[in-house]
């Protein structure tokens, strides 16, 4: 026998990333991207869905606050970016830097998305450098990224297949400043 829960969701001490969860299931939000671990199916915009286990993933309040400003087909699309990037960067620091998500490791910047007029921009600081034709090259330095209009273009395991690149390809952002120019932050 299948259980739903209808009501508010059952939270320990105020847990942010299922009343994050809850208000897209209120909103109607069609199979939203759950955020937390759980047993229990929810009905999400009359489809059910299963909470993925994500036993790890605590959203910050500053990506929280971001994703809920946004409209509707942007804010899924944030959201499924953000189960992928927390899945994938497990040692990541996630954190609004000059106005959008980034993740960091150790300090330096490697991913984050942004709404744009075109649609929710998924950028990587060292992206040029993925050989991967679907990034387009922007900035002066070593960045690129893709577009997207829908939650249905995301394709996960080739966001997963980018993400495990950024670990391993990194220039160093994080002392450009104080060396006037980007150097090789790891072996590629």
């Amino acid at each position: 026998m299948v259980q739903v829960h209808l009501g508010p969701p059952r939270t320990n001490n105020g847990d942010l990333a299922q009343l994050v969860e809850h208000r897209l299931c209120k909103a109607g939000v069609r199979g939203s991207i759950p955020l937390v671990s759980t047993e229990e199916p929810v009905t999400c915009g009359g489809f059910f869905a299963f909470h993925h286990t994500l036993s790890t993933m605590s959203v910050p309040k500053d990506i929280a606050a971001y994703s809920k400003a946004l409209d509707k087909t942007s804010r899924e699309i944030c959201d499924s970016l953000l189960e992928i990037i927390d899945t994938t960067l497990t040692k990541a620091e996630g954190k609004v830097w000059h106005g959008a998500p980034v993740w960091f490791i150790n300090g330096n910047p490697v991913t984050g998305y942004s709404k744009k007029k075109a649609g929710v921009e998924l950028l990587f600081w060292s992206g040029q450098d993925f050989d991967e034709q679907q990034l387009i090259a922007t900035g002066k330095y070593k960045a690129a990224g893709a577009i997207f209009e829908r939650r249905e273009e995301i394709r996960k395991t080739v966001i997963k297949r980018w993400l495990t690149k950024s670990k391993k390809i990194q220039w160093d952002y994080a002392n450009l400043p104080k060396n006037h120019k980007l150097i090789k932050l790891t072996d590629f």
